[in-house]
């Protein structure tokens, strides 16, 4: 399987609370029911992105399916000791997969792909040319939004989605001459996070 090239920029996050519906004691005569006041708000992060991604891919043509599976197993064992030594990068392997071509002359060829990320440039283009040396052929560089710091950034955005909606609330609330009393619903949706180039 191969993966597409890593997109690079920075990431959008939306964090909306809607729906939120405000009980507010009426200044009416006793017995009538609480106003209630529908609001909705939106808060917007942008992150910049701090892990380099690279996809590297052990490509291993032969005769045989056998043969070509023994090149890829002993290039990502190769490779698998390469990474275990560099701190500061992280490795995934991924997809792999044996096809046969009958194109002159046929042969069978193997293929595994390989994710190294890193919030650190210099250390995981270190460790990507060092597993090219190794034989593994990049196939797309680039940099993302670590899933950790896309967490954080959604929570982020959502507090700070509350926070729009409490003040909106108050201050809607002083302008009709009301008081808030309590926040009878809040629905919260977040939407995907958006890549701007």
């Amino acid at each position: 399987m191969r993966f597409p090239a890593s997109l690079t920029g920075a990431v959008l996050l939306l964090g909306r609370a809607a729906c939120a519906q405000v009980a507010t004691p009426p200044p009416a005569p006793a017995g009538l029911g609480p106003s209630i006041m529908h609001l909705s708000a939106q808060a917007t992060i942008k992150v910049a992105p701090d892990d380099l991604v690279a996809c590297l891919a052990a490509i291993a043509i032969a005769p045989t399916a056998a043969a070509a599976q023994r090149r890829v197993t002993e290039m990502m064992a190769n490779a698998r000791t390469t990474a275990a030594g560099t701190p500061g990068a992280r490795t995934i392997f991924r997809g792999y997969a044996v096809f046969y071509s009958e194109e002159k002359p046929p042969h069978w060829t193997a293929q595994q792909t390989l994710e190294v990320r890193g919030g650190d440039g210099e250390v995981a283009l270190d460790l990507v040319g060092r597993l090219q040396a190794l034989g593994l052929a990049l196939e797309g560089l680039g940099w993302e939004v670590s899933p950790e710091r896309a967490e954080q950034t959604r929570q982020d955005a959502t507090l700070k989605a509350l926070v729009i909606l409490r003040k909106q609330a108050t201050e809607g609330a002083r302008v009709l001459g009301m008081e808030v009393d309590r926040f009878q619903s809040v629905s919260l949706n977040l939407t995907k996070s958006h890549f701007l180039a």
